[in-house]
């Protein structure tokens, strides 16, 4: 749900890609002064965002979309 919010808010021009990665960070229970993410948060927001896909491939084109690979 939060990823469908934060892409509208990019899209629509309501925030600038800065301030939704801003909003993506204060997500996490403890993003880190510096605006990083230890990896296990990293991997437990996309375990939780792949639960909300409704097939594999879905998952995997989400993940080369955002990451551009």
């Amino acid at each position: 749900m939060l990823r469908k919010v934060l892409l509208f808010l990019l899209f629509e021009g309501e925030c600038s890609e800065d301030e939704v990665v801003q909003m993506f960070l204060q997500s996490f229970e403890s993003p880190s002064v510096k605006g990083e993410l230890s990896f296990r948060e990293f991997e437990e927001y996309y375990e939780g965002l792949s639960v909300s896909m409704d097939s594999d491939d879905d998952f995997c084109s989400v993940l080369r979309n955002a990451w551009s690979i």
